[in-house]
């Protein structure tokens, strides 16, 4: 998991403790190169590439790339001498000269004509304000579109008003529908004779009494029994 912050001096303690839980923690370039957070994953864009700031971090430091995807070609040329761990596609949402969604094809036209492999993440940060429903329309046309085709890797989704447990549900919910993010077994269980009986009977033979239990999906038949999962 990798949490996303630039943090002022009072927070380092905490980050330093999610470094050490196997937290990834990225980093600015800038943030990094004054006050290195040991471990850390840093930011970098292509412009701070072309300036060859990225060199002054100590060997092995992992790297971030953020990329807008309208780039000139000489620009993206920095990606092939990286040693970027994964790229940010990171096109500000209320950029109106140029379509996130062909920016990004763009970007990943690019990567394949070049074979560069690197994992992508769609950035996207949505404004302050920005309506729960208009988040999710937003992160469905300008991410899910391109996930669907295959084009991505993950989707790393910001709003400085909103809460981190929708988000992160937000995002879940984004990849399953992308076929990106499978469920998790709960538990098999087995119900005699089940072939015979319809999903509904086999259901209410399983949960019984516990009408609180919520389950998301039942799988298909699983060795003579029913797969649940949530």
């Amino acid at each position: 998991m990798t949490c996303f912050v630039s943090f002022s001096h009072y927070q380092r303690l905490a980050l330093r403790r999610l470094v050490d839980v196997s937290m990834g923690v990225i980093t600015p370039l800038s943030e990094q190169l004054t006050k290195p957070l040991p471990n850390a994953i840093v930011l970098a864009t292509l412009q701070e590439l072309s300036t060859g700031a990225d060199k002054l971090l100590p060997k092995g430091t992992r790297l971030v790339v953020s990329v807008r995807g309208d780039e000139t070609q000489e620009q993206l040329e920095y990606l092939k001498s990286s040693d970027a761990t994964m790229i940010f596609h990171d096109l500000p949402y209320t950029e109106e000269k140029v379509g996130r969604v062909q920016a990004a094809r763009r970007l990943f036209e690019y990567l394949s004509e070049h074979c560069l492999d690197f994992p992508v993440i769609h950035h996207i940060h949505f404004p302050k304000g920005t309506h729960r429903d208009d988040l999710v329309i937003g992160a469905g046309t300008n991410a899910g579109a391109l996930l669907v085709d295959g084009l991505g890797d993950g989707i790393l989704l910001e709003a400085p008003d909103q809460d981190f447990d929708f988000l992160r549900n937000t995002s879940f919910n984004l990849l399953q529908g992308c076929r990106m993010r499978n469920t998790k077994t709960v538990g098999i269980m087995r119900v005699p004779n089940s072939a015979e009986k319809s999903l509904k009977e086999v259901m209410e033979e399983i949960m019984g009494d516990h009408e609180m239990m919520d389950f998301a999906f039942v799988d298909d038949d699983v060795d003579g029994g029913w797969m649940i999962s949530q």
